[in-house]
This record gives C-alpha cells, sequence and structure tokens, in this order.
C-alpha cells in the first residue's frame, strides 16, 4: 500500500471507522518500520524492503 492508495481511502469514506483507522495505522506501522529498517537492519532484513 501506498499514501495515493491511504488518501483514496480516506476521500471515498469521510466518516472515520474502525477501517479507515486500521488502515492508517497500517500505513504508519510499515513506515515506521522500513525507517528504522533503513538505519539499523542486517542485511537480509535491508533485501525485504
Amino acid at each position: 500500500m501506498n499514501s495515493q492508495e491511504a488518501l483514496e481511502i480516506l476521500a471515498k469514506d469521510k466518516e472515520i471507522t474502525g477501517e479507515t483507522y486500521r488502515v492508517l495505522f497500517l500505513f504508519a506501522l510499515v513506515l515506521i518500520l522500513k525507517i528504522g529498517f533503513k538505519y539499523q537492519s542486517p542485511k537480509w532484513l535491508r533485501s525485504l524492503n
């Protein structure tokens, strides 16, 4: 999932629902993990990104 998809989901769904919260949470989690792995990760983890 990229930011464009997340924005489209939010635009379609004006009401904040459980699904919207779940999408935002997953999106934030992916960003945090990618940033964390970029600075401190073994090579096998970096190859997954």
